[in-house]
């Protein structure tokens, strides 16, 4: 039990120096300056202890594009129970677009990367629809309690998530992102469809 322990935690530390490492490099050099290598001396390990963690850039990449929608997911989802649905929404958008501009680098590159399908197809898909249940779950909260209209919850959740995403890919175009600007915008926008 103890060694099972032991290699979870020594795993875990190898795979957080990785993640770090990796975003370190990202930012620094690119999608194309990352490499096995690079990432492994940047680590402070061994190409082939990294060879043991990911087999691939294409791997090493999934690997941060989960663990930075897991750190999406603490900072949108964090919601306190007690907010009203239509503060609940305003605050996942805040949280959504603050998440985006802090990690604007990295998301950038892993846009490009999922354009060059050097991302896993399975793993966006079941990202997007995690998001689209916890808005859901938000738009459902607020019709029980009367303050949003009657509608499809799984299309209102798609728009939503789609102007979030939409807003902020304009703004990097324009190179500028005004989080409070932005969530009034999105928000004002949801809420003139959602309510009565």
């Amino acid at each position: 039990m103890f060694n099972t322990r032991k290699q979870e935690l020594i795993q875990q530390l190898g795979q957080d120096t990785v993640f770090d490492a990796l975003l370190n490099l990202m930012r620094t050099e690119g999608l194309e300056g990352l490499t096995m290598q690079k990432v492994a001396s940047q680590a402070g390990m061994a190409i082939g202890t990294l060879y043991k963690f990911f087999k691939s850039k294409e791997e090493l990449l999934n690997y941060a594009d989960q663990r930075l929608f897991d750190i999406f997911l603490d900072e949108t989802c964090n919601v306190p129970v007690e907010m009203p649905p239509d503060q609940k929404l305003r605050f996942f958008t805040r949280a959504g677009l603050n998440f985006f501009l802090s990690n604007i680098g990295i998301y950038v590159i892993l846009e490009r990367a999922r354009l060059m399908n050097l991302l896993d197809k399975e793993q966006e898909t079941r990202q997007k629809d995690y998001c689209v249940v916890k808005v859901q779950e938000i738009v459902q909260q607020g019709i029980d309690t009367g303050i949003f209209r009657q509608v499809d919850t799984h299309t209102t959740a798609g728009l939503y998530l789609s102007l979030l995403i939409g807003y902020f890919h304009v703004q990097i175009e324009y190179r500028s992102i005004d989080i409070e600007v932005g969530t009034e915008k999105i928000h004002e926008m949801m809420m003139r469809y959602l309510m009565n």
